[in-house]
């Protein structure tokens, strides 16, 4: 879950299934909702050893941690299913410096310091 949270809150991607995906701040809420089981358990055992004045009773302990576990399990994958889409193929990137040159003059053979590839090797304008 620690992990699960921390790839899907760095990456913006959570992957549900093979048909199904969260992208962007939507993921990036789940991966936080996976998180906060950790500290809010950290911040419960805190309030019941004040509570009870040190004196913890561990079935309780246990009760309350593994319920705000599984409670922030079910819940991020609840939103999950809830916002989750069919992914999308990645966009085609082009590489500055590697497309090929737009509507660019012939290429003078006898010059020296003509690149090999043919073309104006800046980048087009827009």
């Amino acid at each position: 879950m620690l992990i699960v949270g921390i790839i899907a809150l760095v990456r913006g991607r959570f992957k549900l299934s093979k048909n199904k995906e969260v992208t962007g701040g939507k993921a990036r809420l789940v991966g936080l909702i996976l998180l906060a089981p950790f500290p809010l358990a950290f911040c419960a055992g805190i309030l019941l050893a004040i509570g009870s004045g040190g004196n913890i009773d561990p079935t309780t302990a246990l009760v309350v941690e593994v319920g705000l576990v599984f409670g922030g399990l079910i819940t991020a994958i609840v939103v999950a299913l809830a916002v989750a889409k069919p992914p999308q193929a990645p966009a085609a990137t082009q590489y500055a410096g590697f497309a090929p040159p737009v509507n660019a003059p012939p290429t003078d053979p006898n010059n020296p310091y003509a690149s090999p590839f043919g073309g104006d090797q800046r980048r087009p304008p827009g």
